[in-house]
């Protein structure tokens, strides 16, 4: 099987992931209905998963887009969607990316594992090299979108 088709395999299989997260979610979500079991801690770890989504997304399009299975990209993912969320939330409290800002950090953090996981810096800066690099490179990337969604995202959102 050539890479491209390995490549292709491997996105599917990932972003095949949601769906079995919900699945969990929402019969967690069941059991701890009043109409059900009536069990209150099955409801709050389901709405715990489904709070958590864009998250989750994040991870999810990051392992999808990352040519090798490492901790890093996932590492990434979360910290770019937290900095990208609050950074958003911060610039305007009427901001809220959800999903959207999971699916771009994911997105970020993916792209930028496969082009700096190999990354070569100056000799006082060797130990912030390779996979080290990723987060904080994924982490200042998602500042400079924050700026600017935040500024745009309400605007943008009315759009649609």
């Amino acid at each position: 099987m050539s890479n491209k088709a390995e490549a292709t395999k491997k996105q599917k299989s990932a972003l095949l992931l949601p769906v079995g997260v919900l699945l969990v979610a929402g019969i967690l979500l069941l059991i701890g209905q009043p109409g059900a079991l009536n069990i209150a801690f099955f409801e709050e770890m389901g709405k715990t998963v489904f709070a958590h989504l864009p998250m989750i997304v994040a991870i999810i399009v990051a392992i999808a887009l990352a040519v090798d299975d490492h901790g890093t990209v996932v590492l990434s993912a979360v910290l770019g969607y937290f900095v990208l969320n609050k950074g958003v939330q911060t610039i305007n409290d009427a901001s809220n990316m959800g999903i959207v800002a999971g699916i771009i950090a994911g997105i970020v953090a993916g792209l930028l594992y496969n082009k700096y996981k190999n990354a070569q810096l100056p000799t006082w800066l060797a130990f912030f090299g390779g996979k080290r690099f990723v987060p904080i490179v994924t982490a200042f990337t998602c500042i400079i979108l924050a700026l600017i969604f935040g500024y745009a995202w309400v605007p943008l959102k009315g759009l649609f």
